[in-house]
């Protein structure tokens, strides 16, 4: 028995006393079970377990004005969840993945994500781009080393089995102190071990394989070899390699992130564990699942205006007063279609980056509200309710700033405090990110003051 209920989109049905009186007319029997169940967000966390339920989601169901015997029905508003939900996913919103340590170097990454944008057909040339830069990187380094002098000294370094100890070091290896043998010959067999571990170095990726194919000189078939050798025991170049992997893995990801919405499950998964595995902060698209699970709200307030619900178009959700207050506040706008609790460390949550003594941690905003366009359709606003007190204030509103600034696809991104306005009255406060002037000044501030004080300047009430 899962501990959790399953919510999904649907259309809104008549109640069932409503239902009981409908049995004869067609439109309210074609409804029948649909297993693409889509779900409600995560309420308030609760302190002990919950009764848990299993609900069925009816998404073919369509909801129509129908009068039976003179007697009109009370239908709750529609909403075309759906479309919202498709709306949303195939905008490709920013969002992050947070983590406490670096797995790998970027180098590997670079080289699964240029793999993936070939294989799946959303930037063909990556893989080609990548390894000539590369192969373009050692030839150059090899160049270099002829035209200063310095190749033939190294080259018989390596001929003699003396550069094998720093390269087999700085892989971390333990092997015998090859250096003090002082070989004048070395046999093919070891040249080839030595290439092996420089291939190591330089990813495992085949590189000097590529590099042997392109640069491959019949009179002296180890030249190439030796090129490689000398490329993966130097530092620098490993450094140099390093910093290269970095920016471009960045600008492959910035580029083609977004053509990654389109592509199959399969795809999209591989992408995620990419890119997750590349940064401590990683950018990812922002997704909706197709089912999540929650844990019943035996306390908390009916919604129909809830993004995910059950089958009758209603959601249970308990809200805070601040957070409960705000809602009803946006339900009040013209333009307001539906809204969505926002669960901390979920998995699909969105989710932002933020510093606070030094270190990084994630920032999960509490409301993603549904609006009307008259251009695009729908317009997401995001919503964080944030009591001044706390001491992460700086850190969520620069946080705030810096995915306004990031994405710009994205309408309204407010900060909200309660507050009492000029009649005594307790409203809300907005500190709107997505106008440049604020927050360009919320990115400037050092410390909580001046972040009370842009309230004070730049905050506004509905």
């Amino acid at each position: 028995m899962p501990d959790t209920a399953v919510l999904g989109q649907s259309k809104i049905e008549p109640d069932n006393q409503q239902k009981n009186k409908l049995e004869d007319i067609d439109s309210v029997e074609q409804g029948t079970e649909n297993d693409n169940l889509f779900p409600l967000q995560q309420p308030y966390p609760q302190s002990e377990p919950l009764p848990v339920i299993s609900v069925p989601v009816n998404t073919n169901m369509e909801a129509e004005r129908q009068i039976v015997e003179g007697e009109q029905l009370s239908l709750l508003p529609e909403i075309d969840r759906e479309g919202i939900t498709k709306f949303i996913n195939d905008q490709g919103f920013l969002t992050y993945v947070v983590k406490t340590a670096k797995i790998h170097s970027y180098l590997k990454s670079l080289l699964d994500l240029a793999g993936l944008l070939t294989y799946n057909m959303i930037y063909q040339g990556a893989k080609d781009e990548v390894e000539e830069d590369i192969l373009n990187m050692m030839r150059e380094y090899v160049d270099e080393l002829h035209q200063s002098g310095e190749y033939e000294a190294l080259s018989a370094k390596v001929l003699e089995f003396k550069l094998l100890v720093d390269v087999f070091d700085v892989f971390g290896q333990s092997i015998r102190n090859y250096g003090q043998l002082n070989f004048t010959a070395l046999s093919d067999s070891d040249i080839d071990r030595q290439l092996r571990a420089a291939d190591v170095r330089i990813g495992s990726y085949g590189f000097c394989n590529l590099y042997g194919r392109r640069y491959l000189d019949i009179m002296d078939v180890n030249a190439y070899k030796i090129d490689c050798i000398l490329f993966a025991a130097d530092d620098n170049c490993i450094a140099n390699l390093n910093r290269y992997a970095e920016k471009k893995f960045h600008e492959l990801n910035d580029k083609y992130r977004r053509y990654v919405v389109g592509k199959s499950e399969k795809c999209r998964k591989q992408y995620d564990d990419i890119v997750a595995n590349s940064d401590v902060v990683s950018k990812h698209n922002f997704t909706l699942p197709e089912m999540v699970s929650v844990k019943i709200e035996p306390t908390g307030k009916k919604y129909d205006n809830h993004l995910f619900a059950y089958a009758d178009g209603m959601a249970q959700i308990k809200l805070n007063g601040w957070e409960s207050g705000l809602i009803d506040e946006e339900s009040r706008r013209s333009d307001f279609v539906c809204w969505l609790r926002n669960p901390p460390r979920e998995k699909w949550s969105m989710c932002m980056p933020y510093e606070m003594k030094g270190e990084t941690k994630a920032a999960y905003p509490d409301f993603i509200i549904v609006r009307k366009d008259s251009v695009l359709g729908y317009v997401i606003d995001i919503l964080e309710p944030h009591n001044p007190d706390y001491k992460d204030n700086l850190g969520k509103a620069k946080a705030l700033a810096k995915y306004a600034e990031e994405e710009p696809k994205i309408g309204r991104v407010q900060l909200i405090r309660r507050e009492k306005d000029v009649s005594g009255k307790d409203k809300f406060k907005r500190l709107d990110m997505s106008h440049g002037s604020i927050r360009q000044k919320v990115l400037k501030a050092i410390n909580t003051d001046e972040i009370d004080h842009i309230f004070e300047t730049d905050g506004f009430f509905e």
